[in-house]
């Protein structure tokens, strides 16, 4: 076409429901993310792991709320990974066993139900990403049964 220019225009809209401001410490990043259910787990660089409960407004908004922090001595949060519990009728309960992924290599376990925590050793580097397979927690190469 000549002496007309071809324009595709697209238009992208997220619709913001929620912000939570400093969310995590000193204005630190959240650096992992993942959502269970009705909760946001958050890990960030202010060495915190929490939780959020998402309830919906009458507005059809969705309000964060603080449910629970897990402190990691001040590490850093890379990864973030939950095995919920579920009851006999495979619905989610309340309790589960949470993972972090840590700066220093560590990967901290917390127990929801019982708040029992440990760390699982053998990275020398931070642990950018995990997954859990029967009860054994795999991070790059190392396994661990928990």
């Amino acid at each position: 076409m000549q002496g007309k220019k071809n324009i595709f225009r697209f238009v992208h809209y997220v619709k913001r429901l929620h912000e939570v401001v400093d969310a995590h410490s000193d204005g630190k990043c959240i650096n992992a993310v993942i959502l269970i259910d009705d909760t946001l787990f958050t890990g960030g660089s202010d060495g915190k792991l929490r939780t959020w409960k998402a309830v919906p407004t009458p507005a059809g908004h969705i309000e964060l709320t603080p449910d629970l922090i897990v402190d990691t001595d001040g590490q850093p949060v890379m990864s973030v990974y939950f095995e919920p519990t579920r009851n006999e009728a495979g619905n989610i309960t309340n309790g589960g066993v949470m993972f972090c992924g840590l700066e220093d290599g560590r990967v901290r376990v917390f127990d929801k139900t019982t708040g029992a925590q440990f760390d699982l050793l053998g990275h020398a580097k931070a642990v950018h990403s995990l997954g859990v397979l029967q009860g054994v927690v795999t991070g790059v190469n190392r396994d661990w049964g928990y």
